[in-house]
């Protein structure tokens, strides 16, 4: 419950299978991926890592336990008795539902969009059907329900704690933090065309909810920037205490109060990586700075918010920022990355793979666990991957024996120098053999 399990994650399985988001499976096809794998992504309780499949097995159980498949378990224990009457776990993708909303996601001509929709019926992970007026009465079953009484929520919002005592901010299905000094239980959710947020500041009975059916939205930053202004008075007071907190008695707190120093695009330009397999460069041509995303090939320009910011967005798009941190050696060391939440990108000395041999890799490979074969060939010159005759993808060089393909990091492996296979990385999963056939 609290992503702790190792269980690979059954949503990546299927892609990394070359399956998409317009492809059919069920739960029986799920079971058997997972029953397939030889590993997990790390043993029980040394790590955490969100999971889907955790919480689609959560909802086996139920079926097991109860009798009854999760959806009705949960009309009968749940949502009715809370007067939820518009929720429910869509588990049926034929039922018709009224008043139902479309997902939408941008299509390739600019403000132009597709419906973007799902045919799966898996649910424990997701699969909640509901409205803003239902989720209210869920917010409320919070402070006031004798259906989910407190031992439910301090269960639920108690933070999880690996194996050697390191407390998670995440209790079982809630985020369970702090933002700007104040406690939050909050979660997000993204599938097709479909985002969403719930918001809660359990110690001022405020929450926010934010649901949209545009793939492009955002709700988790509109989520936070409705905080910002409804508890404008209770973050000043609580930024106002903790600098009390902290002053000394013999001396007042002095700040710094110096103007933000503008770097040159020269000092920000370089590769910097997240983890392994994610790197973006950051170029500069006539005064304008660019992006090159190497794991997808996507790229893009970036313009600052205002002449002596070191924050940078894509065009209007508020949403997506990236501020440039910590010169040294007159470079920047990192790029913080905020969308919703964010993250550091870390400055890396780029590594020259010209001398590749990019010939030595072509071959087909197989994964028992997956069940599936990637065959990588050279087109133009170019390596490209096909995954069960899907259309061919460009593979990047991103190191000596390592290879980006379709967004995950391959990591060759050798016998006397010969490339016997690869072991693959895809963000939710870890560590798939694949062997030359």
């Amino acid at each position: 419950m609290s992503h702790t399990s190792g269980v690979r994650d059954y949503l990546s399985l299927a892609r990394l299978k070359g399956l998409g988001r317009d492809d059919f499976y069920r739960d029986s096809d799920v079971e058997s991926w997972l029953v397939a794998q030889q590993e997990l992504n790390f043993k029980p309780g040394e790590d955490d890592m969100y999971s889907n499949s955790g919480y689609w097995l959560l909802g086996q159980i139920v079926k097991k336990v109860s009798g009854m498949d999760m959806a009705a378990f949960a009309e009968k224990e749940i949502f009715k008795p809370l007067g939820m009457n518009n929720t429910h776990f869509h588990n049926d993708h034929t039922l018709v539902v009224k008043n139902r909303a479309s997902g939408y996601t941008p299509a390739k001509e600019p403000n132009t969009y597709r419906i973007s929709m799902t045919t799966l019926d898996m649910i424990g992970d997701g699969g909640i059907f509901t409205s803003i007026s239902d989720i209210k009465k869920w917010d409320d079953a919070y402070y006031n329900s004798n259906v989910l009484g407190p031992e439910f929520w301090q269960a639920m919002t108690r933070e999880g704690e690996l194996n050697n005592g390191k407390k998670l901010s995440y209790g079982a299905g809630l985020v369970v933090d702090e933002y700007k000094g104040l406690k939050i239980h909050s979660h997000g959710g993204a599938f097709v065309g479909f985002r969403a947020e719930l918001l809660r500041f359990p110690e001022h009975k405020f929450t926010v909810a934010v649901f949209a059916n545009r793939g492009d939205a955002d709700p988790t930053s509109k989520a936070y920037q409705v905080a910002d202004v409804y508890l404008a008075d209770e973050i000043k007071l609580k930024a106002q205490s903790d600098t009390n907190d902290d002053s000394s008695n013999t001396s007042p707190a002095i700040k710094d109060t110096k103007p933000e120093v503008k770097f040159s695009n020269e000092q920000m330009v370089g590769t910097y990586e997240l983890r392994a397999g994610r790197q973006l460069l950051v170029t500069a041509e006539k005064g304008i700075l660019h992006v090159y995303q190497l794991w997808n090939h996507s790229e893009y320009d970036l313009e600052a918010i205002n002449s002596d910011s070191n924050t940078y967005q894509i065009g209007d798009d508020e949403t997506l920022q990236f501020t440039f941190v910590d010169l040294k050696n007159n470079k920047t060391q990192a790029i913080s990355v905020s969308q919703g939440s964010a993250t550091t990108w870390k400055r890396v000395e780029p590594v020259d793979v010209s001398g590749v041999d990019v010939s030595e890799f072509v071959g087909r490979f197989y994964s028992e666990e997956l069940d599936v074969i990637y065959e990588l060939s050279v087109v133009d010159e170019k390596l490209n991957v096909t995954v069960n005759n899907n259309k061919s993808a460009e593979v990047t060089v991103a190191d000596i024996d390592e290879l980006l393909l379709n967004n995950s990091l391959a990591k060759i492996f050798r016998e006397q120098g010969e490339v016997k296979g690869f072991l693959l990385d895809a963000g939710r999963v870890k560590n798939i053999k694949f062997l030359k056939q």
